[in-house]
């Protein structure tokens, strides 16, 4: 209950302001590929900690270099996320 009320918390922070920080809670800061950070949610606290890089997160960062591309030159965005999932990484 009291990791569920935490993540609702961030979230319905982020719908209403456009910022995930909510009073009481921990600042949740912004990612940047020079910090790194990310929120943990965990029982009994939640709290921002080093993202470590993995190969997962690499596709998605490309996938996301790859539709902005794509948006700024106004072609259809409509990707398959799977083709660029190496063998072996979930979802794959």
């Amino acid at each position: 209950h009291l990791l569920t009320r935490a993540m609702g918390d961030h979230w319905f922070a982020f719908a209403a302001t456009g910022s995930p920080n909510s009073p009481g809670r921990p600042t949740w800061p912004a990612f940047d590929d020079t910090s790194r950070h990310q929120m943990v949610f965990d029982r009994p606290d939640s709290h921002p900690d080093l993202c470590e890089r993995s190969e997962v997160l690499n596709v998605m960062r490309d996938r996301v270099r790859r539709l902005n591309a794509l948006s700024a030159s106004g072609a259809d965005a409509a990707v398959d996320l799977r083709e660029a999932m190496p063998v072996g990484t979930p979802g794959a």
